[in-house]
């Protein structure tokens, strides 16, 4: 009993060891701040991501851009930063001063992704405009853009659905009439879940019996 209390406990250990560490966080200076398609060999920016009690606290700056980023050149009023959050959220860090620049624009939540916009309404709470520049932290679907992932998606499974089903039904009676009417490869079965569950419950038996071994020699 008390090998299994100690390998509860430290299993225990191991998970709260595991959270504090993931749940602390890193601050990130320099970040490549790249031009888009839309600005092609514009001059790269800076991003800091810096931690912030719960939040966090976004600087950037392309003061070496002043060039490539003009208001008139966008009819514009103002370059807005916007972050995404970890669910695919944009939301407003702020906007860029005369030096091209923002300076610890407090955020709410986990950035995944910087972007810059130019907007005709300087506190406007969505983007509108197209991105100019762009930082990807995290791989994210961002919103509006699962729906067409997935019709897409769908559309094409339907339209290779049915040359797929009439090949495999071709091969079928091919292999049926050279196998005396039986197909030479049958449906594989199982699937790697159920194998997984096989052998946590194999591992779990030979546990049991060890340590059922290990009570009778003591």
């Amino acid at each position: 009993m008390r090998t299994v209390h100690l390998f509860a406990l430290v299993a225990v250990l191991a998970v709260l060891a595991f959270g504090a560490t993931t749940a602390h966080a890193t601050d990130i200076y320099g970040l490549s701040f790249r031009p888009t398609e839309t600005l092609g060999d514009a001059p790269r920016g800076t991003v800091d991501i810096v931690a912030d009690g719960d939040g966090y606290l976004v600087s950037v700056d392309l003061s070496e851009a002043r060039d490539a980023l003009m208001l008139d050149d966008y009819d514009a009023e103002a370059f807005v930063v916007w972050y995404v959050d970890m669910i695919g959220k944009s939301h407003r860090v702020g906007t860029l001063d005369d030096s091209l620049s923002i300076a610890d624009g407090a955020v709410d939540h986990i950035v995944a992704k910087v972007y810059l916009t130019a907007e005709a309404d300087a506190d406007v709470d969505a983007p509108t405009g197209d991105r100019l520049y762009e930082l990807t932290l995290r791989n994210i679907l961002e919103e509006g853009e699962e729906r067409v992932v997935e019709e897409e998606a769908a559309d094409t499974d339907e339209g290779s659905a049915t040359d797929e089903d009439a090949t495999t039904d071709e091969e079928s009676d091919e292999d049926a009439d050279d196998n005396g009417g039986k197909p030479s490869e049958l449906p594989p079965t199982g699937g790697q879940v159920r194998d997984l569950l096989m052998l946590v419950l194999v591992s779990a038996t030979l546990l049991v019996g060890a340590l059922r071994l290990r009570g009778v020699r003591v």
